[in-house]
């Protein structure tokens, strides 16, 4: 027996800063958080504190890890928790990792403050085996608070979480808004991403991240990192009701022989379908974050190629279409489709359509004026069509889906099918239908009953049981097109109007120039840049596009 309990989210203000030193910066630090609200903040590279504290008198309490002497690697880290928070620094910290148990009235979590040595590849090892022996520990405690990790880690974000994914620790990254960096780099450099915010994957919710970019130059050469993170609270007790032991029902299943035509099956944890593994849990974004980082090393390859402005721009689309689009948007029948998380592989094409842009430059652009330019439609309908594809196609295609969508009303599961997300994004189709007239007098009649049981409250939601009476290969390309028009709409940027009201979405002769006169690439990307609405620089608009 389980007692369940009712949840409530609390929020908490987190905040990281390589601050490079806190001599003289405590002041801009204290203000820097009071201003964005902050209840913990991490810091790095503090080297020692200065006496007296002087956080002693502010609104907030510190908590530190200097060394003695500082050594390689070890530059001190501290967490400031602002005063009336309850905190304890747990025994297991070290000089490269903080751990601190904060608490308020309702909740508690564990923050951790880490600062990854760039210096030493093998200390950097020694610094993250570290973190993923005390999470193991932590991981089987029953009703361990939830631990949150903050600090510059010296790598890009999806390593650091691969690199855990692979060691069965499930960690999530924060993404940052804009898809800022957080460091500015030298001067040949164009700054990365390295200090950011990790969470559990389950019980902790979040937003994106906000990068404070030019607003604390003068403390350092890293940027002020701040989120917001909701955490469950538990509130009065629920009464007691049964529950499934899940883990005690899959050993069952183990010790079960399964045969198909007189053949022994295996029942394993994970396996592989369209080159994706799938886990039993069924957890979608790692299989994202496992394309994605395939397809950054594949883009990091051929990132020249696509900013040289001698190869007409549609041809650099065309690269991208055959050979680096598919490696992204391989599996995509069974991983897309839902567009939040559609939005994140969206953010690495936007980053690929950029090099053929605007080179280096990472300049805001709007994604729908780009797509338009470039010839290119987004990901999220892309992704909604291959799964809508294989939702109509797979019982003909596939014994497996065969069986498992003659079953599913026979099944239930609280886990995110293929088939429960399926039905969940094709509800919109009924949306679209009504908006957009596209249904036959059956269909309509449909609706329309529908429509009259939802207002005398008989039925609360009949999409999933409309899209599987009605849903045929003619409303995919619909169902597309609609998304689409809703995607375009939903920009309100001043560039997409500008360009569409100026007639360039039809006019794209100076691509054809292009081909016939390479010398002047130049001058063709300026323009190519001017019709999107990215910013030009004047001397680049007075030069000859030949020089």
């Amino acid at each position: 027996m389980h007692t369940a309990r009712k949840k409530e989210k609390v929020k908490w203000r987190v905040a990281t800063l390589n601050v490079n030193s806190i001599a003289q910066k405590a002041e801009s630090v204290r203000k820097l958080c009071l201003d964005n609200n902050i209840d913990v903040c991490a810091l790095q590279e503090t080297r020692a504190f200065p006496e007296p504290d002087p956080f002693l008198d502010s609104e907030y309490s510190v908590a530190k890890m200097c060394p003695p002497q500082m050594e390689r690697g070890t530059l001190g880290i501290a967490m400031l928790i602002k005063k009336p928070l309850l905190w304890g620094v747990l025994p297991y910290s070290t000089y490269n990792d903080l751990w601190v148990l904060v608490s308020n009235k309702t909740t508690s979590v564990i923050f951790v403050c880490v600062y990854v040595p760039c210096c030493d590849n093998l200390m950097a090892l020694r610094v993250k085996n570290g973190i993923l022996t005390k999470l193991n520990k932590l991981s089987k405690r029953s009703n361990q608070a939830p631990v949150v990790l903050m600090g510059d880690f010296n790598q890009p974000p999806t390593n650091v979480t691969t690199w855990f994914h692979q060691r069965k620790v499930n960690l999530l990254w924060v993404p940052h808004k804009g898809d800022a960096i957080t460091h500015k780099g030298s001067s040949q450099s164009k700054g990365s991403t390295l200090d950011y915010i990790l969470v559990p994957e389950k019980g902790v919710h979040y937003e994106q991240a906000i990068v404070h970019m030019g607003r604390n130059e003068t403390l350092s050469d890293h940027f002020f990192v701040c989120a917001s993170l909701w955490l469950k609270k538990e509130s009065e007790p629920a009464p007691e009701r049964p529950r499934v032991n899940r883990e005690k029902v899959l050993e069952d299943f183990s010790a079960r022989e399964w045969m198909l035509q007189g053949n022994r099956i295996p029942v394993v944890k994970e396996y592989k379908y369209l080159g994706v593994v799938i886990r039993n849990d069924l957890n979608r974004s790692r299989m994202i974050e496992a394309r994605i980082l395939a397809a950054t090393s594949v883009l990091n390859q051929i990132q020249y190629l696509l900013m040289n402005p001698s190869i007409p721009a549609s041809l650099r689309v065309r690269i991208l279409k055959v050979k680096w689009i598919p490696v992204l948007l391989y599996g995509v029948q069974v991983w897309g489709g839902v567009k939040e998380d559609d939005a994140r592989v969206q953010r690495l094409v936007n980053r690929a359509l950029s090099m053929i842009l605007q080179g280096w430059s990472e300049k805001s652009v709007s994604t729908m004026a780009l797509l338009l330019e470039l010839g290119l439609e987004p990901i999220h309908v892309t992704a909604l069509i291959r799964r809508m594809d294989m939702f109509l196609s797979g019982r003909y295609t596939s014994a497996m889906l065969r069986s498992l969508i003659d079953s599913r009303k026979a099944f239930s599961t609280t886990q995110q099918t293929f088939i429960k997300t399926t039905e969940r994004v094709s509800g919109s189709f009924v949306t679209m239908m009504k908006e957009f007239d596209l249904g036959d007098e059956a269909v309509d009649r449909d609706l329309e009953a529908r429509e009259h049981a939802r207002l005398n409250n008989r039925s609360k939601n009949q999409e999933r049981e409309f899209v599987w009476k009605y849903y045929n290969d003619e409303h995919v390309l619909d169902m597309a097109v609609y998304t689409w028009l809703r995607m375009l709409s939903e920009d309100k940027t001043l560039s997409l109007k500008e360009y569409i009201f100026q007639g360039c979405v039809r006019n794209h002769c100076y691509m054809d120039a292009w081909y016939q006169h390479p010398e002047l690439g130049r001058g063709f990307q300026v323009m190519m840049r001017i019709r999107v609405g990215a910013s030009v620089r004047t001397d680049e608009e007075r030069m000859c596009p030949a020089t």
